[in-house]
């Protein structure tokens, strides 16, 4: 579609260099894309919402203990019957693998 528009030419310019484009067509396009996006991500980021984040150290402290312990992997390399070498892994909890 052609259209013809008054554009300030040092916008122009300004706008050619920080995307690389020397075309006109391109940067126009370039620029109304790149307003698009922000605009649908700023939509995303508006549909998620908010999250607290009025944690003292106490409080995080006790979130820390509600959890599960970590576990963590041992892995060793074990022959098989068939002189073949085997990784083989096992879960073993964090406080266990510092000892």
């Amino acid at each position: 579609m052609k259209t013809a528009i008054a554009i300030d030419q040092n916008l122009l310019r300004a706008a050619q260099k920080a995307l690389g484009i020397d075309s006109i067509k391109g940067t126009v396009e370039r620029s109304l894309r790149t307003v698009i996006q922000h605009d649908r991500l700023q939509s995303f980021a508006e549909a998620l919402g908010t999250i607290s984040l009025d944690l003292t150290t106490d409080r995080l402290r006790q979130q820390r203990s509600k959890r599960t312990p970590h576990l963590s992997r041992r892995c060793t390399r074990e022959s098989t019957a068939r002189n073949s070498s085997v990784l083989a892994c096992r879960a073993v909890s964090f406080s266990s693998t510092l000892r």
